[in-house]
């Protein structure tokens, strides 16, 4: 689903550029956790023809430490598609 040119930026934690980059760096940040869940909530697209191409996912996502401590985080991930319908933008909020 990723574009081979996608910008990635997980709040401001960790940027990457690049598919094998950004597959490496989601990799490496989620491997102290043995398990994480996202709970879905909303998805916003727009009708307006000026962000046709962009799409917002709202929820939370649950992440568990090898103690089995859990955190819950409310997220927003803003997405930027291509012409092609690949991802070329992937924020996490």
């Amino acid at each position: 689903f990723l574009s081979h040119d996608v910008v990635f930026h997980w709040g401001s934690l960790l940027k990457a550029e690049g598919k094998e980059a950004v597959l490496q760096a989601a990799e490496q940040a989620l491997a102290p956790f043995p398990r994480v869940q996202h709970d879905l909530r909303t998805e916003w697209t727009s009708t307006d023809r000026t962000l046709r191409d962009e799409f917002c996912v709202q929820g939370t996502v649950t992440y568990e430490w090898p103690s089995g401590a859990q955190i819950t985080c409310p997220f927003i991930n803003h997405f930027v598609l291509n012409k092609a319908g690949r991802i070329k933008g992937y924020y996490i909020y």
